[in-house]
């Protein structure tokens, strides 16, 4: 790369020599593979991925694996005692469906207390596909830079999202970037801490680990990255497999993520940290150990609630939860209070929701509370009834939580058509801290602008 280039210039979006530099300088450090490294067109992967019957090729050791095609460099490796090889990759292994998934990041800022861009589209992605029951396996990239955006914040970013692929066990294997010019302070619209709020537009400190501060809405260069991945099918997962009787858990602490990315935005200081996160070891666990598990989600935009409302409706189930089981840390807790925000709507990115037959869920809870992002994880509730059976009765007086009827407490009937809705959809209810029940819809309107 030229010695003078410290930003992003049109001239590296030309496809010549700047293009080619930065490739090198930045891309190539950081991705370098042997199937990116050949810069063809496309990358050439099997139709359908080896996996080891054994255990999934993702994590930190013992989870890490070093693998022949498609898992890494050798020719040659040893996993749990399956050897690997060139032509056939595991050997004792057994051939699985392909799983795709793609995903566009647009966070602001693009560095934050807790993570960055970079890691957030791996993670993003990569969950994506371990919440289809499948081993993550390839990835590609494709980043959209801004005229103005620092060299040196592309490099950390490129190198995080490095290192969260390699824990991931995932190649990067194709990606792309394009140039467009600088937008100028219109960056700064979508949050507080432009001109329109009297903030100043100083540079954040969004050093990991660090408090928040105040950042330059407008007057650096942005990234957006769009990333893809492949998973090989391990067992299958659906939102339409929710099964009255199964109970739901969540792996942790909700709206860690939006609280810390709204405090950078508003020059907050706290110590609130994004949850941004692989969910390799929770799902690992689970699959490993046969827990039956009907369904996974990763809790992202629309927070838990828009969340459970998708799987009710897809498994046309009711979804009973109880509040005081769901878990929130203090400090975000308090936040909220100040900003007023519901975290049953607030944004995460390295949470997810497990639903698991009633038996098996002590299993289930324990497993994921042994991993390092799971110790937080709680039974929130349970899938009660089918969708038909509480919409029938919603409309003459159905029983709720607590085994009375509606009619019977001598309630109107706006009470009733609290519950009602079309009976093919699912119902999300939360029995509050006060003993009352609360309809937990979808999230109407706009949550929290470019969040991820």
């Amino acid at each position: 790369m030229s010695e003078y280039a410290k930003n992003i210039t049109m001239a590296h979006g030309s496809g010549g020599r700047d293009s080619a530099a930065l490739m090198r300088g930045i891309f190539g450090k950081h991705f370098s593979n042997r199937i990116l490294d050949r810069m063809e067109d496309g990358a050439v992967l099997p139709l359908t991925v080896e996996t080891d019957p054994v255990s999934m090729c993702v994590g930190t050791p013992p989870l890490a694996v070093k693998a022949a095609l498609p898992c890494g460099n050798d020719d040659l490796c040893t996993r749990n005692g399956v050897e690997a090889d060139r032509r056939g990759g595991p050997k004792n292994a057994q051939r699985a469906p392909l799983v795709v998934s793609t995903d566009s990041f647009v966070v602001t800022p693009v560095e934050f207390c807790g993570g960055d861009i970079g890691k957030l589209a791996v993670c993003g992605t990569v969950n994506d596909i371990l919440m289809m029951g499948a081993t993550p396996k390839y990835l590609t990239c494709g980043f959209i830079l801004e005229e103005g955006l620092e060299l040196a914040v592309l490099d950390r970013i490129v190198a995080s999202m490095a290192a969260a692929a390699r824990e991931a066990g995932v190649l990067i294997v194709a990606g792309d970037t394009k140039v467009i010019e600088a937008r100028g302070t219109s960056n700064a619209d979508a949050y507080a801490g432009d001109s329109r709020t009297g903030a100043d537009d100083a540079r954040t400190d969004a050093k990991r680990g660090g408090g928040h501060g105040r950042f330059d809405a407008g007057k650096r260069g942005g990234v957006m990255i769009n990333t893809a991945g492949i998973g090989a099918l391990r067992k299958s997962v659906s939102v339409s497999n929710a099964r009255p009787g199964d109970a739901v858990i969540v792996s942790g602490n909700l709206g860690d993520h939006h609280a810390c990315i709204l405090s950078a935005r508003m020059g907050i200081e706290n110590g609130i940290q994004s949850d941004c996160a692989l969910l390799s070891e929770p799902v690992v666990s689970l699959l490993n150990d046969e827990v039956d598990v009907h369904v996974m989600r990763d809790v992202t935009r629309g927070g838990l609630g828009t969340v459970l409302n998708e799987i009710a409706t897809a498994s046309g189930v009711t979804i009973e939860l109880a509040e005081r089981d769901i878990p929130v840390d203090p400090e975000v807790r308090g936040f909220c209070g100040i900003m007023g925000l519901d975290p049953i709507y607030m944004g995460n990115e390295g949470k997810m929701v497990a639903i698991v037959p009633e038996e098996q869920a002590e299993r289930a809870l324990a497993l994921i509370r042994a991993s390092e992002i799971g110790r937080s994880a709680r039974i929130i509730g349970a899938v009660t009834g089918d969708a038909d059976a509480f919409g029938a009765g919603a409309q003459t007086g159905a029983q709720d939580m607590s085994g009375q009827t509606h009619a019977a407490r001598g309630q109107s009937a706006d009470r009733d058509a609290l519950f009602w809705r079309n009976p093919r959809d699912g119902l999300v209810i939360m029995r509050t801290r006060i003993g009352g029940l609360r309809r937990i819809d979808v999230l109407f309107g706009e949550g929290l602008p470019r969040i991820c």
